[in-house]
């Protein structure tokens, strides 16, 4: 029997947890009276991999019956955010908790992913050990497609991948046909999709024949392609692209290791790969929602690259690059070295491309790549050349792409915003090389545990001089300030943190690429 106090104290929270206010925000609410077993669970809640770190509503549902509210969290003893919920049952088993997340920030409601099976007085999760919970945005992927044949893949995952679903964009007309490699089905006017292919699978590519164009629409959640391995045969395979921004080819097959005459094609060009080469051809980048297909030499398993990193050759002169991708931006890990020209440091323009090596004051291209310096360090561009200089596929950083990588890896809001030499988050530190063979000592706070990289190019200054080397490094942004000056960012060996300001754009200071998305 319960007593008068506990009676109050559930008539208390019932008030406390029922939440009203912003547009969206969901007016969830439980009455414990009504329930004989009750669970705690301590959950740090998580959209698309980042931990949320204030506000927001956490509710538990059975269906859609709200079984637990809570609104806000607690920063635990271990500097994580956890949302410390009650959940609440009739049944001793058989009862299982989904959860929803209302984000105050995005003013936008959460379906999370994870589910949990009720049991009375259950503890789940520790403030040092918190269980997951993880909601996604959805994104929309867009297609135009022509009247005729095309080759298509899907890249977002979604609770129905029947044809009907995936197809219900497009304007479907008696005998549309589609294909995967083993089976087909064609469109009958009152009878719908007929045949032994019903499922798209993102694994697969598909060849579509419309006799309407239209535009493919797909709404989903991104996949993890780390979670969809496709099976590589020797042979032809016919394989769908799932990740959600293109990738060079040499990225995206680097999991199969690819041997000699080893070719993939879509629907228009193609590339070989040649040992000891690499990938070459027209097909330099592989897209979301195209289809390809695949000759491979040997059997494998083709993983997409995630957060990982790998190597792509520039098409204009063959020469390798290393790339990460940190956080849901993919950098060049190492610095451009793209040089059409070379000019000695007293020759400069504020509107004119140029383009330096540290250290060399001829004007011999062969002469300038034969430095080790040009081989280690790269190319110093000035502004005008560095906004043209990156690879088919890249593009040279804007400020506010340096600012997500910046608050990405732990720099404050209000930091991002200011210019001078920025600590907060140790950034300069997560993207310097290690050690002190290339920087000078003491090279502080250096762990390049983002395989960024970044190494002490110097560069060349704006009165027509080298300057720097060893003791610290620049990269260009895209954003101007006005005729003279645009917006860049440098690493010192005294400093952990990222130096933010303006440089002249006659200055010659190095680039490190962004991947398009």
């Amino acid at each position: 029997m319960k007593t008068i106090f506990r009676t109050v104290f559930f008539l208390l929270l019932l008030v406390t947890i029922k939440v009203n206010g912003q547009t969206n925000e969901p007016t969830w609410s439980v009455s414990p009276l009504s329930f004989d077993f009750d669970g705690e669970i301590t959950a740090e809640v998580f959209i698309d991999k980042e931990a949320v770190v204030g506000g927001g509503i956490l509710g538990a549902f059975v269906g859609d019956e709200c079984r637990g509210v809570k609104r806000g969290g607690l920063t635990g003893p271990a500097g994580k955010y956890v949302f410390i919920i009650r959940c609440y049952s009739n049944l001793a088993s058989g009862e299982t908790m989904s959860f929803k997340y209302y984000d105050p920030v995005g003013d936008t409601v959460y379906e999370i992913r994870e589910t949990i099976p009720f049991e009375p007085n259950m503890i789940v999760g520790t403030a040092f050990n918190p269980t997951p919970l993880n909601a996604y945005k959805t994104v929309v992927a867009l297609r135009e497609l022509l009247k005729g044949w095309s080759w298509i893949s899907i890249n977002v995952e979604s609770q129905d991948n029947s044809i009907g679903s995936v197809l219900g964009s497009l304007t479907i007309s008696e005998g549309d046909y589609i294909k995967n490699q083993i089976a087909s089905a064609t469109w009958y006017n009152g009878i719908g999709w007929f045949g032994e292919l019903s499922v798209i699978d993102p694994r697969e590519m598909y060849k579509i024949k419309l006799a309407s164009s239209g535009t493919l629409r797909l709404e989903g959640y991104e996949i993890d392609p780390a979670t969809v391995p496709i099976s590589i045969k020797a042979g032809w395979n016919w394989i769908g692209f799932i990740p959600l921004q293109m990738q060079p080819v040499g990225m995206a097959l680097t999991s199969i290791d690819p041997a000699g005459s080893d070719y993939i094609k879509n629907q228009t060009i193609s590339s070989t790969f040649y040992t000891d080469y690499n990938w070459f051809g027209e097909l330099t980048f592989l897209q979301p929602l195209d289809g390809y297909m695949l000759r491979s030499s040997h059997p494998g398993t083709l993983v997409y690259p995630g957060n990982t990193m790998g190597y792509f050759a520039d098409s204009r002169d063959s020469r390798m690059y290393k790339w990460v991708t940190v956080g849901k931006q993919t950098w060049m890990a190492e610095n451009l070295a793209y040089l059409p020209a070379v000019s000695p440091p007293t020759d400069g323009s504020e509107t004119e491309p140029f383009y330096y090596v540290q250290s060399y004051f001829g004007s011999s291209i062969s002469e300038a790549k034969g430095t080790v310096i040009y081989n280690t360090d790269g190319v110093l561009y000035n502004w005008p050349a560095a906004l043209a200089a990156c690879p088919t596929g890249w593009h040279l950083p804007s400020e506010a792409e340096f600012q997500v990588l910046e608050k990405y890896l732990g720099m404050s809001d209000e930091e991002a915003n200011t210019n001078g030499d920025r600590k907060s988050g140790s950034v300069g530190g997560k993207l310097k090389i290690t050690g002190t063979e290339r920087w000078i000592s003491p090279n502080t706070g250096a762990t390049n545990e983002t395989g960024f990289s970044a190494i002490p190019a110097g560069h060349r200054f704006h009165t027509g001089n080298f300057y720097g080397y060893a003791y610290y490094t620049d990269f260009w942004t895209t954003t101007a300030i006005d005729a003279t000056f645009a917006m860049y960012r440098r690493l010192f060996s005294d400093s952990e943190g990222v130096y933010r300001n303006t440089e002249y754009k006659i200055g010659g200071i190095s680039v490190r690429c962004l991947l398009n998305k």
